[in-house]
């Protein structure tokens, strides 16, 4: 578990330092707003590719298929060496997106597939350190390379930290999981129905929350220069911030068992996506630079909670032959729903203002959780009088 952690660290601080590699470039355009938009587009938009992988890992397993991918990613962020300016750099980042979904989609596989099964909140809980410290090791170690030794050294240090992450991945042992049992409330002609019910209610919260992140993506450098009138500098400390309690969440999770056990309850799903408004909303209600960082660490936790409860549900409501698959669509409905705002947010901040942008994204992330509680009350089972096969 301890290398497949490493290996996904690996592969998303390349993903996370290509993208603040190719920042400095769209803001420094005419428009900054539009090229924020595209590159945005060409990092989180082509992942929703990722379900074409899902048969692959379930296959082959995803100690293969995680080794081709990041090394696929690493080949295409040393070819961006070529590209001299910022059009160029849309399409290796672009095909640097697919790889990292398809990627992350196999590293989220691969604890059912260990010889030694872990438990899966703890399991979780490590991948969310996979997925949060790159925001800062990423995001930090680009602006550094960028400040001090250039964009080339820079996209030389992403295609390292890909290739880092293609080596760990296969040497993750793997071993096809077992087809367990389904709970009794499961069986039958019932259970598909149900499964089917949980499943698109917890896409559909997903698909709400991160409509909201790909907005605060391009709305995140506006507001800390507009907002709080802080540099590039303090963008990336927000950054920071939010990665800070996405890791005290995970860490919480990890020593804390009954914190842990809640967190892997399919109910917290919804929960966890108005926290994750709650948060959103502390960091842009305020103009002050130490306000908004704490509110940055709020958002960070409340979406570590939401990914990792995401993650769990998912896991436990699909068979194991099946997670591969599953995984894949829910990490493409990530991408998709990160990438459709993405043309909207600048027309929409010339007509109404970036402070209402803000308030109604955070609006959004509230209405999924309670359309996702409603869903998963839609979704219980019902039996007759007496004839509830859990008593």
């Amino acid at each position: 578990m301890a290398v497949l952690t490493i290996g996904q660290a690996a592969g998303q601080t390349g993903s996370w330092a290509a993208l603040v590699t190719a920042l400095p470039l769209a803001l420094s355009q005419p428009r900054p707003a539009i090229w924020l938009a595209l590159v945005n587009a060409a990092w989180a938009g082509p992942a929703m590719l990722s379900p074409l992988a899902g048969r692959l890992i379930d296959r082959h397993g995803p100690r293969l298929a995680g080794s081709l991918f990041w090394l696929a990613a690493a080949a295409c962020a040393a070819s961006a060496l070529l590209a001299g300016r910022l059009p160029g750099l849309l399409v290796p980042l672009g095909i640097i997106s697919a790889c990292r979904g398809a990627g992350v989609a196999a590293g989220d596989t691969a604890p059912t597939w260990l010889p030694r099964r872990p438990d899966l909140t703890r399991a979780g809980a490590w991948l969310i350190l996979a997925a949060a410290v790159p925001v800062m090791a990423g995001a930090l170690g680009a602006a550094a390379l960028l400040a001090y030794a250039g964009p080339r050294i820079a996209w030389l240090a992403v295609a390292g930290a890909f290739a880092a992450g293609a080596a760990c991945s296969a040497l993750v042992p793997a071993t096809r999981p077992a087809a367990d049992a389904r709970t009794p409330d499961d069986a039958g002609r019932r259970g598909a129905p149900r499964i089917r019910g949980r499943l698109t209610a917890i896409l559909a919260v997903t698909a709400g929350v991160w409509l909201t992140y790909g907005t605060m993506a391009v709305l995140q450098p506006l507001f800390v220069r507009q907002g709080l009138h802080a540099s590039l500098i303090t963008y990336g400390w927000t950054m920071v911030a939010f990665a800070a309690g996405s890791v005290a969440l995970a860490m919480t999770a990890m020593t804390a068992r009954p914190l842990g056990q809640v967190l892997a309850s399919p109910w917290l799903v919804a929960i966890a996506a108005v926290m994750v408004a709650a948060g959103e909303r502390l960091f842009t209600a305020t103009s002050s630079v130490p306000v908004a960082l704490a509110g940055a660490a709020v958002w960070g936790a409340s979406a570590g909670a939401f990914n990792l409860s995401c993650r769990s549900a998912v896991l436990l409501i699909v068979p194991p032959a099946a997670h591969g698959r599953a995984l894949s669509c829910w990490r493409a409905v990530q991408a998709a729903a990160n990438l459709a705002p993405t043309a909207a947010v600048g027309p929409l901040i010339a007509a109404a203002g970036l402070a209402t942008v803000l308030a109604g994204t955070c609006a959004l992330a509230a209405a999924a959780g309670v359309a996702c509680l409603a869903g998963f009350i839609a979704a219980r089972p019902r039996y007759p009088a007496g004839r509830d096969p859990r008593g």
